[in-house]
């Protein structure tokens, strides 16, 4: 964890699908990609 912001590795596509739908993010595959509205709060 840096900056507040979690990244998560080797996870099953379908459960990565359901952990960003839970807290309204989406998926990006590169950091560069990264923008603010990507980063969901939902889940907390």
């Amino acid at each position: 964890m840096r900056a507040n912001i979690t990244a998560i590795r080797r996870v099953r596509k379908t459960d990565n699908n359901r952990i960003a739908r839970a807290c309204g993010a989406r998926i990006v595959s590169r950091p560069e990609e990264l923008r603010e509205e990507d980063v969901g709060t939902g889940a907390g």
